[in-house]
C-alpha cells in the first residue's frame, strides 16, 4: 500500500490530530503544486515587436481588413467587415468617402490604382455599394441596407 492509503486508513480507524493534520498538509501541498503548476505553464502574452504592424506579404500588400477579422474572429465574419472592407476600398482609390452638407458621401465612380484587381468579396461590397449610387453618390444609410443585405447572402 502507499503512502496516501495509509493516511485514509489512519483517519478511518482512528481520527486523532496527528493523522488530520498529516492529511491537511498533503491536501495543501497538493494544492500548491498544482497552482504552481498552472501557473508556470500558462500560455504568455506575446510582447509587441517594432510598431506592431504586421509585416507584408512578398507582393507588398497587408492582408484585407476583413480576412483579418474573419481569422481573428474564430472564422465568423465580424459585423465591421462590410465597413471595414469599405474603408479599405477607399484607401486603394475604388470609392472616394467626402463630406457633402455635413453628411459623409460615398463616390463610386473610380477605378482604383492600376494592377490592384480585387478579391471577389471586396467586389461583392463595391458592387452593393455602387448598386444603391445614384449618380455615383450614396450615403450612410443605403450603406447600412447593402451590409443588411450582404449578411444575407
Amino acid at each position: 500500500m502507499g503512502s496516501s492509503t495509509s493516511v485514509v486508513i489512519a483517519l478511518a480507524a482512528r481520527p486523532d490530530g496527528t493523522s488530520t493534520g498529516v492529511a491537511i498538509a498533503l491536501a495543501l501541498v497538493s494544492i500548491a503544486l498544482v497552482a504552481a503548476a498552472a501557473v508556470t505553464t500558462r500560455a504568455r502574452r506575446p510582447r509587441p515587436v517594432g510598431d506592431g504592424r504586421p509585416e507584408p506579404l512578398p507582393s507588398g500588400v497587408l492582408e484585407p481588413p476583413a480576412v483579418v477579422g474573419v481569422l481573428t474572429g474564430g472564422y465568423r465574419t465580424p459585423d465591421a467587415a462590410v465597413t471595414a472592407t469599405l474603408l479599405d476600398l477607399a484607401a486603394r482609390e475604388w470609392v472616394r468617402l467626402a463630406v457633402v452638407d455635413g453628411s459623409v458621401v460615398v463616390l463610386t465612380r473610380d477605378a482604383g490604382r492600376a494592377g490592384d484587381p480585387l478579391r471577389p468579396f471586396e467586389q461583392q461590397v463595391l458592387n452593393h455599394v455602387a448598386g444603391r449610387a445614384v449618380g455615383g453618390v450614396t450615403t450612410p444609410a443605403a450603406l447600412v441596407a447593402a451590409r443588411s443585405r450582404l449578411d444575407r447572402g
